[in-house]
């Protein structure tokens, strides 16, 4: 686990939390320090004070210009509000899934949902009173602070980059891409840890080092066959880094050819 920001790629900080919380980037917009930054991504629940000082050991007290979301799961929009109302900046989401992250009642969720919160997520919430259930959404509710963003849009606070659709593992899964230096932020379109089995959870945990490329486990997949095309063509992207929602960062020509070599397989 990280708890401090390491630049991957200039201007591009990495914070980690572990394996199973979802990773964080801290980007600054251009190479001039005072021209602000933007945040990609907030890992889960109760992160805001940790991304808050690695935020303030890079860029001091500057809050950032945007806060990113490449999807609307709890482990990447977990710490948004928190930390959107604090800096005064809106959290700009996929517009399809801009009704998930504004959702008040238990049907908002039901389009959005994959194989897991259909089996089990969604049938234990219908158990309890929903009273509570709204309770429990609208404590985690973006409205007041949530934009949609369009793959035609520019990206927010980032000149140079752009944004890409990549559904699959949700509905509207968005990458970010900087095409000079070909970075690419790809949420949980792949990973680099095997999380979809238990032997690549050990190995990531006795060797975090040796990423693999791979998809996210099936069960969490909203649509499979359309999160197989978004690898696909995120590969023909042929990226020098691949900075992923989960596991460590790849750098260099093993960047591409491991994304390639994922996509191949499927």
């Amino acid at each position: 686990m990280r708890t401090r920001a390491v630049e991957i790629a200039p201007g591009v900080h990495w914070l980690s939390f572990g394996a199973v919380e979802g990773n964080v980037y801290l980007v600054r917009s251009s190479v001039r320090l005072d021209d602000g930054w933007v945040l990609v991504d907030t890992s889960t629940a109760k992160r805001a004070d940790d991304i808050r000082r690695a935020a303030a050991g890079l860029f001091g007290d500057a809050p950032p210009t945007a806060i990113l979301i490449t999807h609307v799961h709890p482990d990447h929009t977990g710490s948004a509000g928190d930390l959107a109302r604090g800096w005064g900046c809106a959290v700009h989401v996929p517009a399809v899934e801009l009704p998930l992250a504004t959702a008040g009642e238990l049907a908002d969720l039901e389009p959005f949902a994959n194989l897991l919160d259909r089996r089990i997520v969604l049938p234990l919430m219908r158990r309890m009173p929903p009273e509570k259930v709204r309770a429990m959404l609208a404590a985690q509710s973006l409205a007041d602070v949530a934009r949609p963003l369009e793959t035609g849009d520019g990206v927010p606070g980032l000149p140079g980059w752009t944004v890409i659709a990549a559904p699959g593992h949700s509905p509207g899964h968005l990458v970010y891409w900087r095409r000079r230096d070909r970075v690419l932020l790809a949420g949980d379109t792949v990973l680099t840890v095997d999380a979809g089995s238990f032997q690549g959870l050990l190995a990531y945990l006795f060797n975090p080092r040796r990423p693999r490329v791979s998809r996210p486990a099936g069960f969490t997949n909203w649509d499979s066959a359309r999160a197989s095309a978004s690898v696909k063509a995120l590969a023909r992207l042929e990226p020098r880094v691949l900075a992923t929602g989960h596991g460590p960062p790849l750098c260099g020509g093993e960047a591409a050819d491991r994304l390639r070599a994922c996509a191949a397989a499927l």
